[in-house]
């Protein structure tokens, strides 16, 4: 059997988790529906809540980095509350000083039913859910008003019930119906107290089973006034079971907080260390360890594919040496060596002789930087991996070291830094000057070009696209109402042939209308628009406009 949720160590859990995070700011909730895992992030640490049905408990560890996927909320914890009789936390956030809630987490404990839902404070609209489900007239989906279970019913919540009411629910019962009674009738009883509250009336009747009754009382008057808390776990006859406070003739085990004793407790049954992180951490180490070994893999692929740079350069030489004997638009050719044995060269059609050789001598500095620069890359690879293995291997087997949890989590692969560079991403697009002074915007793929069309363009923008062709989606910065000048229309419709499929077309049909008129249908690819309203204007792809159009400006971060 496994944890308990007794009404008052829920109420004691909600004393506690109120003193230590009332007033800090709780800057993301994670809410994981495959491991029913609710994960606070807190400023320092963060509070995770397993709400699976074949186990719960909760944990405390320090210094961690929310995922990418958590909902960020930047919201001051006001207090934690638990409402009397129940089996329920609330978190109740708001905003600065002013103690009115905006938003409010309920934690539900009830059976095995355990969910976390995040609400508007103001209209009660759910706005994320643990478990979305229907449980009676409880629609607990995002969207849908939150309701609370049914408040308890049962006798004695806000005032204790007379000795005489204690004993016209229990006297007239057999010794072994008394128990289930007292659970079903009585606030703040439970499996866990009532055998400790009825004592030996178990197995007594008559006189002695009235004085044991009366008994019973006098302790469950003691549990109605609060005794001070005093965290524990009970050696019940199956589990340890987390308690506020120790109860008469059943064994415990003092602790430092019922935090702790939850989590120890959850720990026993499910044979792991007490310490163990929550599966979501443990997803996230295994994620970025899987993704380390790709990127090892990759590089080491990358190192293998590079071109010897001595032999491109001796092409290049080739090439500069037989030009006159090369006409252009070749897509191979074959040429006697230096040695008078026979080379086969690979050439862009598109480029004159002399720019192919350019172009061989740019891939003999690419390929040698890369020998240069991959073999560290790889280096640090490895050593990466190797720190995730270690660092899961101690994740299962137990708590790791915080600091070096924090640093591994939050580090970035070794093949995604560089040294300078920005901290905004780049902006998803190439910047060029057409010869009127006009800005005209290319996209770098298929998700910038979504980004650059409807993020990074104005709406009276001129957008350009190659017909039927698979391209750069290209944006020329002109929001007056007459059409732009030729000639700027004319260069930025060769850069969107240039980045086309078609660039090696004698003449490609590009298509231009306003921003306004493309729209992105429902469900669409990446990249893949629907303009209306286009006109069509033909040109011809020339290597040469793009290198004399190069924006020398300084490079722009932001969206314009």
């Amino acid at each position: 059997m496994g944890l308990i949720w007794d009404p008052l160590l829920v109420e004691y859990l909600a004393r506690e988790l109120a003193e230590r995070f009332a007033g800090r700011t709780l800057r993301a909730v994670h809410l994981d529906a495959v491991t029913r895992t609710a994960l606070l992030f807190l400023d320092d640490e963060a509070l995770a809540f397993e709400l699976h049905p074949l186990r719960g408990g909760i944990h405390l560890f320090p210094g961690l980095t929310p995922p990418a996927d958590a909902m960020p909320l930047g919201l001051r914890i006001l207090t934690v509350r638990a409402p009397a009789d129940e089996r329920i936390l609330f978190l109740e956030l708001g905003r600065g000083r002013t103690p009115r809630p905006r938003a409010r987490l309920a934690v539900e404990l009830m059976a095995n039913q355990w969910n976390a839902i995040l609400a508007d404070a103001r209209s009660g609209t759910i706005r994320a859910v643990l478990w979305p489900r229907v449980a009676g007239s409880r629609r607990l989906i995002p969207g849908h008003p939150y309701e609370p279970p049914r408040p308890s019913t049962r006798e004695g919540i806000r005032s204790p019930i007379s000795l005489k009411r204690w004993m016209a629910l229990l006297g007239s019962l057999t010794p072994a119906e008394r128990e289930a009674a007292l659970v079903r009738t009585v606030a703040y009883t439970s499996r866990v107290n009532a055998r400790a509250l009825l004592g030996d009336v178990g197995a007594a009747d008559g006189p002695a089973g009235e004085a044991a009754l009366e008994e019973g009382w006098r302790r469950w008057l003691d549990l109605h006034r609060r005794p001070r808390p005093r965290p524990c776990l009970l050696h019940l006859d199956d589990r340890l079971q987390p308690y506020p406070f120790p109860l008469p003739d059943i064994v415990a085990q003092a602790v430092d907080s019922l935090v702790h004793a939850v989590a120890r407790a959850r720990a026993e049954a499910g044979g792991s260390a007490p310490t163990a992180l929550p599966a979501p951490i443990l997803l996230a180490i295994e994620s970025r360890l899987d993704a380390a070994r790709r990127a090892s893999k990759r590089l080491t692929q990358q190192l293998a594919a590079v071109p010897n740079p001595d032999d491109l350069r001796t092409r290049a030489h080739l090439l500069l040496a037989r030009l006159a004997s090369v006409p252009r638009g070749l897509r191979e050719v074959t040429l006697p060596g230096f040695d008078d044995e026979p080379v086969q060269l690979t050439l862009d059609p598109s480029l004159p002789p002399a720019e192919n050789a350019l172009r061989l001598y740019r891939e003999a500095g690419r390929a040698e930087r890369a020998r240069v620069r991959l073999p560290a890359l790889i280096s640090r690879a490895h050593d990466r991996v190797e720190r995730l293995e270690r660092l899961l291997a101690d994740a299962r087997t137990g708590r790791p070291d915080p600091e070096r949890l924090r640093a591994t989590l939050q580090e970035r692969a070794p093949e995604m830094r560089r040294a300078g560079a920005a901290q905004r991403p780049p902006v998803p697009y190439r910047r060029y000057r057409t010869s009127g002074g006009l800005e005209v915007r290319v996209g770098r793929g298929a998700r910038a070009n979504d980004a650059l069309t409807f993020r990074h363009s104005r709406p009276d923008d001129v957008w350009l696209h190659a017909r039927h062709a698979a391209g750069a989606h290209v944006v020329l910065r002109w929001d007056r109402p007459e059409n732009p000048p030729a000639r700027d229309l004319a260069e930025a419709a060769g850069l969107a042939a240039l980045h086309s499929r078609a660039r090696t077309s004698s003449a490609v049909p590009v298509d231009w209308t306003r921003r306004k008129h493309v729209r992105k249908p429902r469900g669409a690819a990446p990249g893949v628009v629907v303009p209306s309203y286009v006109r069509t204007i033909f040109v011809e792809p020339d290597p040469a406009l793009e290198r004399r159009l190069a924006w020398t400006g300084e490079p722009e971060e932001g969206a314009g």
